[in-house]
């Protein structure tokens, strides 16, 4: 049984005079030119009182290791010991007294824990 409407004549022919596919903005009229550099003058009078000084190698590489020694006490002194173990048995214990599904954040405030123990 046929009811009789059609789809409107035409196709995407219709269209192409009344749709613009491609537009173009000239906004430099818009713009404000750019403040001009300074140069810079290339003049020894910068050397006077210069710090660089030439450095034996090996005070170098001294200097690298001890500054590598502080790096690896300063990680440690700020780090803490994981005892994941410890961790996996408190939350399994709170969550078995907890009556509903909790949050995270709840974990961490009810066992005083910190998140990334958590």
């Amino acid at each position: 049984m046929e009811t009789g409407i059609t789809e409107p004549g035409g196709g995407a022919v219709f269209f192409d005079d009344l749709v613009r596919q491609t537009m173009a903005v000239d906004l430099s009229e818009l713009m404000e030119p750019a403040p001009p550099r300074k140069q810079r003058s290339k003049g020894k009078s910068r050397q006077e009182g210069s710090i660089v000084a030439e450095v034996e190698r090996e005070a170098v590489l001294a200097m690298v290791d001890q500054m590598e020694a502080v790096k690896k006490e300063e990680v440690l002194a700020i780090s803490y010991p994981e005892d994941v173990a410890g961790w996996t048995a408190a939350i399994s214990e709170w969550l078995q007294t907890a009556l509903l599904p909790v949050s995270t954040a709840e974990i961490s405030c009810g066992l005083k824990m910190l998140w990334v123990e958590v």
